[in-house]
């Protein structure tokens, strides 16, 4: 309830003397009237007047942040997009340079890298273990090296244990020959499973 004041009021006061006058442009409230004129408090918590300022304080606040966050998110540009961008123009580029047509009669273009291409070798120099031999070639050449490893597997396809073997570096068009040694003698069968050419 709002209590415009003009003139002088009489009607209530505590003390029973005459009240303040206030200026014509003020509009307050009856209670706020009430702790002007006597100077005293009357019921008004003063807890609840300082849960209102901190409210206040706390509510400004958190606009700021959400202004200054807000801000921040339109400044930023989008990682994941730009990522998912290039992830899709490598895959795009890749599958565009895919060219198998430089791989040698009998050779096998590896699946995950059309620079590096294999084949199991006729030959194996096994003498107290099994062992398999792979042959490889790059068409532009492993400078930093080439690693393979094989799962060996049982009769039943399952994988029993792995092998593996690597060369410091591989020219462009060249030769290797790579030996996986099955040690423990469980190895039925051979499964090329990585070829890295770096």
């Amino acid at each position: 309830m709002l209590h415009s004041l003009t003139e002088p009021a009489y009607a209530f006061s505590v003390s029973h003397r005459a009240l303040p006058t206030y200026p014509s442009d003020i509009t307050i409230t009856y209670k706020s009237y009430l702790v002007y004129v006597a100077g005293m408090d009357f019921g008004v918590d003063k807890r609840e007047n300082l849960a209102r300022e901190i409210a206040k304080i706390a509510g400004v606040t958190s606009l700021v942040i959400s202004l200054i966050a807000t801000v921040s998110f339109a400044n930023t540009p989008s990682t994941y997009s730009s990522e998912m961008d290039k992830i899709f123009q490598s895959d795009v580029s890749e599958a565009n340079m895919w060219d198998a047509s430089w791989v040698p009669s009998g050779f096998t273009a590896w699946s995950a890298d059309s620079n590096i291409a294999w084949k199991w070798a006729t030959k194996n120099n096994c003498q107290d273990y099994g062992c398999i031999s792979a042959e490889f070639i790059s068409q532009k050449g492993c400078p930093s090296g080439l690693y393979a490893a094989i799962n060996w597997l049982d009769n039943n396809d399952s994988v029993v244990t792995y092998s593996n073997d690597s060369i410091p570096s591989l020219l462009a068009m060249q030769n290797a020959k790579l030996r996986f040694d099955d040690i423990e003698g469980i190895g039925k069968f051979a499964q090329m499973s990585t070829i890295s050419c770096r």
